[in-house]
């Protein structure tokens, strides 16, 4: 079978010209376009935008040992703590939410039929996302993001990143390859 990779659109001193990437070097300019419109159509509920957003960068996506768990200091980042938990509450109404401590933020449900696997509708939702289980160094933003409108998208980042003074960058962005 014949590998023909593709070639790049290069700026030489004899002018344009289509060039394999064998062929680049250092030296090598290869012309770019200045802007991509590409505009997101999908849509996502807005709290579990914030959900995936919070956990991703402040989360412990659950292990063997337990469910997924959220910490936020009460103190230090109140607003920030907050809405993560209104987002909580407002996805999974059922659950009881369970604060240990100045940092910690779980959730449980009284549905305890684990014959199918665990009951716990968070772990669940992270799950579907390919999230479950997680360590920051291997955690991701699920590909549904991308494709997010402007509006739902600007939520997500406002939570990944959050406001300056607030939390000034994503932890778990600091570990994840994925993620950087």
């Amino acid at each position: 079978m014949n590998y023909n990779p593709h070639p790049f659109l290069t700026i030489t001193g004899d002018g344009i010209k289509w060039e394999v990437l064998n062929e680049l070097n250092n030296d090598s300019y290869i012309c770019l376009p200045n802007k991509i419109n590409v505009e997101g159509e999908f849509s996502m509920d807005v709290n579990e935008i914030k959900l995936l957003a919070h956990l991703i960068a402040e989360g412990k996506l659950g292990d063997k040992a337990g469910s997924p768990r959220y910490y936020q200091c009460k103190n230090q980042n109140p607003v920030i703590r907050q809405d993560f938990l209104s987002a909580l509450r407002n996805k999974f109404p059922d659950g009881e939410i369970i604060e240990k401590g100045k940092f910690e933020i779980s959730i449980a449900f009284r549905d305890m039929d684990t014959t199918k696997g665990t009951t716990n509708k968070l772990r669940l939702f992270i799950r579907k996302y390919g999230l479950d289980g997680k360590k920051s160094s291997n955690k991701f933003i699920p590909k549904e993001i991308f494709n997010l409108n402007k509006e739902n998208l600007a939520i997500f980042l406002s939570r990944l990143f959050s406001p300056p003074g607030m939390r000034r960058q994503c932890p778990s962005c600091q570990r994840s390859s994925r993620l950087s």
